[in-house]
């Protein structure tokens, strides 16, 4: 795995009742200081089939903040053809990026798709739908987004993605093995080809959920370019600070 500090970013999702933009700073491991030179990225896209505005909203936020927004983030999962990314779903992003130097897309991508519950991270690891992945990593890079960072299989470790790695497969083999085989399969399926330089982004949410331990679904070094944490400063109970659930 590469050096973290190499690339470090914070991509940040939110609604804010203020018109004040925050002051956004980060903590660079390599130099120990805190500092405002890091990547910024902003969720304000959507899933990129249902939020075709995704890219316009990204530069809104860019306008509010007074800073460059280098990372733009969204999501595919819904369906195959999300994931895939046909359809031209990525056409907009296209232009986002080109539009100012040292962009970036980040894709969280689902192992198997939200709304087809016939798919199985058991057959994921068998290779039957590499051929998905290939067709994402191809419109990826025809639209000018072969460096995109990958967050594959995002926050596996918690239950309710359909990618969950708890508990065990159709297969009998536990759900966080054949998550690391799909894992696999579908980086090389990727990387292979041509025009490829994709960052793979190992994505957890905060928190051992239900006592699991995320470290189980690694893949290994040689599979995973980054290590990424989901913290949402949100609670979800009533009447949480500030604004409620």
């Amino acid at each position: 795995m590469t050096n973290p500090g190499d690339d470090m970013f914070a991509v940040v999702g939110y609604t804010l009742q203020t018109s004040v933009p925050p002051k956004f700073i980060t903590w660079d491991n390599n130099t120990g200081v805190w500092n405002e030179s890091l990547s910024y990225g902003v969720y304000r896209a959507g899933y990129v089939a249902t939020t075709p505005n995704g890219p316009s909203k990204t530069d809104d936020h860019q306008a509010w903040i007074g800073r460059n927004v280098q990372i733009g983030s969204a999501f595919g999962a819904d369906t195959w053809n999300t994931i895939s990314g046909a359809n031209s779903v990525f056409t907009g992003w296209k232009a986002w990026k080109e539009a100012l130097p040292g962009r970036r897309m980040a894709l969280a991508v689902g192992m198997i798709p939200n709304t087809d519950t016939s798919t199985t991270l058991a057959i994921a690891a068998t290779g039957a739908y590499d051929s998905y992945f290939t067709a994402l990593a191809t419109n990826l890079v025809a639209n000018n987004l072969g460096n995109s960072i990958i967050r594959l299989g995002w926050e596996m470790n918690l239950a309710t993605p359909r990618w969950s790695a708890q508990g065990t497969g159709a297969n009998g083999v536990a759900n966080y093995i054949n998550f690391r085989d799909a894992w696999i399969r579908y980086v090389n399926a990727m990387r292979a080809v041509s025009g490829a330089n994709f960052t793979f982004c190992f994505n957890t949410a905060q928190g051992r959920n239900a006592g699991f331990d995320a470290q189980l679904p690694y893949p290994g070094d040689a599979y995973v370019d980054d290590i990424g944490l989901d913290f949402y400063d949100v609670s979800f109970l009533d009447a949480a600070y500030p604004n409620g659930g």
